[in-house]
């Protein structure tokens, strides 16, 4: 189960990074006054302390958020809670004072200094040595005391399903770059036995969700390392022709495997995609770059048909509208995003393997780009995540920041409605409304209250004329405050109750399922249609039947 996998192996893998970390730091100590070999010890360093950090802080976060909360709700580990809390946050303010070090030892040019200023160096990298052991020791005490308190109560006091739950809480709230260094992190350090438990243990944790889909589309197979870089968005500090897996920039073949391949892919392509020349011709023409749905530096191949499309939201639209045309369509076609191979670059037009810059012109496609979804995106106030349980892209800042994905629904529901109800992977229905598919909208969706979802202009429109539920008929939204004003008329009904005739009645409560015989306060013909209120859960969302 993870959060033993939590516990146990993962302190192992991170036991080794945070040794390994050390040994980059007296690396960079020997390398101090040889500036042939300063360059490649700092950078090696800044790898590994990146590596450990993001690792470290998400394990750190799990127990925060999930493992300790949860034990601490059965009355255990309380005295530890705090205690562990401490320790997490003495060893951020340790890390923040390592990444101002690496900072200011980053714009160091060893070569260029003179005796003092190479003392001072020495100074800073043995006081960066010191935190770094301090770290370590810090780290391998918390990880024993957690293993020898923690451990035992999880094992005793937590079933298989509350172990799954917890586990589910913990994958949802990580991003797929942290995913993606876990798992590396796994495959590096754990021996094959426990290698295979470990992302056997992740992936029961996702069941249900499209976890395995994105494992395949990343590179994992069993242990096969994955793509680290599978999707990402420029910065002001990345070269304009960054991308994931080829260095257009280093002239080397044997660095960029993908460069020897270029000319002769550009010239096979070039015969495959014949037809096109005129279509590329006049596209090149066209001063704007992207369409109505993106902004972006290509066009796509779509697989289906060979032809070129600036999106697959344009080659749907296009495709559909002429099947209709021809009488064909019966339902609203799709291109199947994950099987993009080739694009077409709108600035030098140049058809080539998809990948976030031009092999030829070094232009980058769009500021974010995700190479399993091949989306490219160039609008900079736009947020974009790709969920590796979803494994799709999608808006928002990303897991663990303003969404968490739920392993139930499967769905990415916003940190506000953590405690939402749960359906069984909801987004795979239609919506109510409309009758298009949820999972796959690109407009905004909005949860109900009772755990289904609709687009957010269905629900919009919807909400002006009904408070039930298309398909449950619960309340699709609070009514609280709406029941207080029925509370407050009944009575009214009641203390002027000699003027009225009681009846029975049969109550069905839509809101809990409550169903029971009962005496309605009133039969006038006024009042016939006004719901009466379930003694259950307090909801007018009734039925009511005179018996």
């Amino acid at each position: 189960m993870l959060p033993h996998l939590e516990l146990m192996e993962i302190h192992d893998c991170l036991r080794r990074e945070v040794a390994e970390l050390s040994e980059r730091v007296q690396q960079l100590k020997l390398s101090a006054g040889k500036s042939e070999h300063w360059p490649d010890a700092l950078r090696r360093l800044l790898q590994q302390f990146d590596f450990f950090f993001v690792v470290y802080h998400s394990h750190s976060k799990a127990e925060d958020d999930v493992i300790i909360p949860a034990l601490v709700h059965k009355g255990l580990a309380e005295e530890a809670s705090a205690e562990l809390h401490e320790e997490h946050d003495g060893q951020s303010r340790a890390f923040e004072e390592v990444r101002i070090l690496l900072l200011h030892l980053r714009g160091q040019d060893v070569a260029q200094l003179d005796m003092r200023r190479s003392q001072e160096l020495r100074q800073l990298v043995d006081h960066l040595a010191d935190l770094v052991d301090r770290i370590r020791a810090s780290v391998m005490l918390h990880f024993r005391k957690e293993e020898e308190e923690l451990f035992p109560l999880l094992t005793q006091s937590f079933g298989d399903l509350e172990l799954l739950t917890l586990a589910g809480h913990i994958l949802g709230s990580r991003s797929s770059d942290q995913v993606n260094k876990y798992l590396e992190m796994i495959i590096r350090d754990l021996p094959d036995n426990d290698k295979h438990f470990a992302i056997e243990s992740i992936k029961e944790a996702a069941q249900g969700t499209r976890f395995s889909l994105w494992l395949e589309r990343a590179r994992i197979n069993g242990v096969v390392p994955v793509d680290l870089r599978e999707c990402r968005r420029l910065t002001a500090e990345d070269n304009i022709a960054a991308a994931p897996s080829v260095h257009p920039h280093c002239g080397d073949t044997k660095c960029c495997p993908q460069q020897q391949n270029v000319h002769h892919y550009h010239h096979y392509g070039q015969q495959q995609f014949q037809g096109l020349q005129q279509q590329q011709q006049q596209q090149q023409q066209q001063p704007s770059l992207g369409c109505k749905h993106y902004r972006r530096s290509c066009k796509l191949v779509m697989p289906c048909c060979n032809r070129l499309f600036t999106c697959r939201l344009c080659h749907d639209e296009a495709i559909t509208e002429e099947s209709i045309k021809n009488g064909n369509a019966v339902q609203w076609h799709q291109a199947n995003r994950y099987e993009i191979k080739q694009m077409w670059c709108m600035r030098c037009a140049t058809l080539q393997p998809a990948a976030a810059s031009c092999a030829v012109c070094k232009i980058s496609m769009a500021s974010y780009t995700c190479n399993i979804c091949n989306l490219y995106d160039d609008a900079q106030h736009r947020d974009i995540y790709h969920c590796p349980y979803c494994n799709v892209c999608r808006l928002g800042k990303g897991l663990g920041k303003d969404l968490v994905h739920c392993m139930k629904c499967n769905a990415c529901i916003s940190t506000k409605l953590k405690n939402h109800v749960c359906r069984e992977r909801t987004l795979e229905d239609d919506c109510s409304i409309c009758q298009t598919s949820l999972f796959d909208a690109t407009e905004p969706l909005q949860l109900l209250d009772c755990g289904h979802f609709m687009h957010r202009k269905c629900y919009n429109d919807y909400v002006k004329t009904n408070i039930r539920c298309p398909t449950c008929r619960k309340c699709v939204r609070d009514m609280s405050m709406v029941w207080e004003k029925y509370d407050r008329f009944w009575e009214q009904v009641l203390a002027d109750s000699a003027a009225h005739t009681p009846a029975k009645i049969n109550l069905r409560c839509l809101q809990c399922g409550a169903q029971y015989d009962s005496t309605r306060a009133s039969t006038s013909p006024m009042l016939v249609n006004l719901p009466d209120k379930c003694r259950q859960c307090g909801s007018y969302n009734t039925d009511c039947t005179f018996v």
